[in-house]
């Protein structure tokens, strides 16, 4: 008697070809690459996840469910909020640097597909929560008297967000060390300026 075949597993298929789309955009993965990435049949990733827009979308999202959650709880950790601002910074210099550095799906998307409304509900709530994550931290910081009560945080966070956006897009097509660390010091020259007693 046969044994049972091997459970699919959804989730680690999804990721896979979330993979797969990051490596290579949308419309240069086809099926017979996101088959062997997900090492499922046709009709298995079909049955599982409709055609191919279908299973890029749910990739999109899972995207920026999964990767963007080290900011998220990050800005969020206890202690200082705008410590913890600047270690996203930071951190945003070390990933766009890395000589393996893909991109940012969502902004590949955003790129790729233009104004594509399906693509663009889904990169707009990711970039939104990624603002307003930077928003609440912001807000820690000031009410804590780290910034001054003047400080215009929401267009901060705004602005914030949109950097990192900016620096996945250079760093998918090269972006020295040096040159990234300039852009984030301007960013770290605004919130100095913002900080109080400065």
């Amino acid at each position: 008697m046969a044994g049972r075949p091997r459970a699919f597993d959804r989730e680690t298929a999804l990721e896979d070809a979330m993979r797969a789309f990051w490596a290579h955009g949308y419309e240069r993965t086809g099926l017979p690459e996101l088959q062997a990435a997900m090492g499922i049949g046709r009709q298995s990733l079909y049955n599982a996840f409709g055609d191919k827009r279908a299973l890029f979308l749910e990739a999109l999202d899972h995207y920026g469910t999964t990767q963007f959650r080290w900011l998220h709880e990050r800005l969020a950790a206890p202690g200082s909020g705008l410590a913890n601002v600047r270690a996203v910074l930071a951190t945003w210099v070390d990933a766009v640097t890395a000589r393996d550095f893909r991109g940012c799906l969502v902004c590949n998307a955003t790129v790729e597909f233009g104004r594509d409304r399906e693509v663009t509900a889904i990169t707009e709530r990711h970039n939104a929560a990624i603002e307003a994550s930077f928003l609440a931290a912001l807000r820690r910081a000031q009410a804590a008297g780290e910034l001054r009560p003047s400080t215009d945080v929401a267009a901060l966070a705004q602005f914030l967000a949109t950097l990192g956006q900016g620096l996945a897009l250079q760093g998918r097509g090269g972006l020295s060390r040096a040159k990234a660390a300039a852009i984030v010091g301007v960013a770290d020259g605004l919130l100095d300026a913002a900080a109080a007693g400065r």
